[in-house]
C-alpha cells in the first residue's frame, strides 16, 4: 500500500514568502502581522485569503500548510526581504549564524528566523 506523496511543505516564514511573494506576503503581515494563525481549507479561510492574497495564492497557501499554525511576523516591507536575500545568501557561503547577527546587527535568533 503506496501512500500518495504530499506536496512538500517549505520552512514556516521563509517557505511562505517564497510561496506568495513579497507583496503577498506584506499583505499577510499587515493584517496577521505578530501572530500565529491556523490555516485550514475551511470555507471561512478561503474567504480570509482570497480576500487578503487573492484566489490562486489563498489556495496554495491552504495546499501547503493545510493543518498547521504559521507565524506570520510583523513589519514585513520588500526592505525586510532583500535583506533576508542577502543573509541567505551569506549563510550559503559558510557564514555562522553568530557572524550573520554581527553583520547584520540584529539577534542570533533574528537571523534563525530568517534561514
Amino acid at each position: 500500500m503506496n501512500k500518495p506523496a504530499s506536496p512538500a511543505k517549505p520552512p514556516p516564514f521563509g517557505g511562505l514568502l517564497e510561496l506568495v511573494g513579497p507583496e503577498a506576503f506584506e499583505r499577510l503581515s499587515i493584517i496577521y502581522g505578530g501572530t500565529r494563525i491556523y490555516i485550514c481549507a475551511s470555507k471561512i479561510m478561503s474567504k480570509r485569503l482570497d480576500i487578503i492574497v487573492g484566489d490562486d495564492l489563498g489556495k496554495k497557501i491552504i495546499e501547503c500548510y493545510d493543518g498547521e499554525s504559521i507565524e506570520i511576523p510583523k513589519n514585513f516591507s520588500q526592505k525586510n526581504f532583500d535583506r533576508i536575500k542577502s543573509v541567505r545568501a551569506d549563510r550559503d557561503v559558510g557564514m555562522t549564524v553568530r557572524e550573520l547577527a554581527l553583520k547584520y546587527e540584529c539577534t542570533e535568533r533574528a537571523i534563525r528566523d530568517a534561514l
